[in-house]
């Protein structure tokens, strides 16, 4: 729907409102568990195969790395001309949407991190099992973290539209 995606900052929240269509496909591609391990608990063996290296091709199935990896692959398929040689323009405008949110996640911290604490044996998932309280709140330090420390805990409307991207914008320039 144009209407609610055509800014940058709507594309990049896109993939996540994907998630109320119910694509649950694709949720494991918005992070990897890549083990954190300060404490040298036993780590259960599935988290111990999750190692990231140099190649593309040996990626962990259904992680962020993957995901970026398999849009890129899609981009790439065009040339400069935007000519697509296999996908379509449906299909690289969904691969660019896809990149510019999964990159987003490659860059936070707690969608690429499981820590694992003597308290924590089955891991933290990405700060979601930890609770932080903020201003007599309980909520996930992830949750805490997706809200830019609670700047962005205004109850925007998802799908983002014009006026919560409006409250984006107004945020960022706060900040800035």
């Amino acid at each position: 729907d144009k209407d609610q995606s055509d800014t940058f900052t709507t594309a990049a929240c896109w993939a996540d409102d994907l998630e109320a269509h119910k694509l649950g496909a694709m949720v494991s591609w918005h992070y990897i568990n890549q083990v954190y391990n300060p404490d040298n608990v036993m780590v259960p063996p599935y988290f111990d195969r999750l190692q990231l290296d140099d190649s593309i091709d040996d990626l962990p199935l259904n992680t962020v790395p993957w995901a970026v990896a398999q849009m890129l692959r899609t981009v790439r398929q065009c040339d400069t001309q935007v000519k697509c040689i296999g996908p379509g323009k449906f299909e690289v405008a969904f691969a660019l949407r896809m990149l510019i949110h999964f990159v987003g996640d490659l860059h936070q911290p707690l969608h690429c991190v499981d820590r694992f604490a003597p308290n924590l044996t089955k891991g933290d998932d990405g700060g979601n099992k930890v609770m932080v309280e903020v201003d007599g709140q309980t909520m996930s330090l992830h949750g805490y973290w997706d809200s830019a420390a609670g700047l962005l805990a205004d109850n925007l409307t998802r799908p983002l539209n014009g006026a919560s991207d409006d409250q984006i914008v107004q945020h960022a320039k706060a900040i800035m």
